[in-house]
Formats: structure tokens, sequence, C-alpha cells
């Protein structure tokens, strides 16, 4: 996934895969459930904190915390973020298990701002 940058296809794919989990999701579910009001809400409010509490105050970061982010890096590196992307879609096709996309598009959110952390320090 080299052919845009990383912020462009982490928020583009997360928002497709929200877009295609609602329209292929819903007509499975009776009307009024309420995953489809408390998912959007609990996926905007973590990605608002993510980009807010994270990834805008990264520049800031001492370097202990830096370090901690790297070494916490090195363990997230086994998880990369396509295979997690990969997750995500394989949860879109499992509707019977209703929380595995809203927990692997979790993963998916936290791993990307971990990732976007990194590239501004590196940046720096």
């Amino acid at each position: 996934m080299k052919f845009a940058p990383s912020k462009v296809w982490h928020d583009g794919f997360a928002t497709a895969g929200l877009w295609t989990w609602y329209g292929y999701w819903s007509p499975q579910f009776s009307d009024g459930s309420p995953q489809f009001s408390v998912f959007p809400v609990y996926f905007a409010l973590l990605s608002g904190w993510m980009l807010l509490g994270l990834i805008n105050k990264s520049p800031q970061f001492d370097w202990e915390s830096q370090e901690s982010l790297r070494y916490l890096q090195k363990y997230l590196s086994r998880f990369d973020t396509c295979v997690v992307a990969g997750l995500v879609l394989v949860c879109l096709a499992l509707p019977e298990h209703y929380l595995s996309y809203p927990i692997a598009m979790t993963f998916f959110i936290v791993r990307s701002a971990f990732q976007r952390c990194l590239e501004i320090i590196d940046s720096l």
C-alpha cells in the first residue's frame, strides 16, 4: 500500500469499511438496532481521541515516550497494518459474529495511530 500516504489510505479504508459494514449488515438486523447508532459514535470518538491525544501531540513527545512507542511498535510490527486491514475485511464477511468487525476496526485504528505517530517522530 505504498500508492498513497499512510494517513490517506488508513482514513479512506476506515471510512469505506464503515460504509460497507453499514450497507452490508443493516439489512440483516432489525430496524433501530443499537449497534448501528453506537458503533459509529464509538469509532468517531476513538479516532478523534487518537488524533487529538496522540497523533497531534507526537512531535512533543519526550525521548522516553518516543522510545516506549518504538518498543511497542517493535512488537506490533508482527501485525502489519495491511494484515490488520485484511482481518477487517474478513470480519466484514461475518455478520453472525457481530462484535468481530468493531474489534478488528478498533485494532486497525490504534495500530494505524501508532504507525502515524512514529512517522511524524521519525520525520523530525
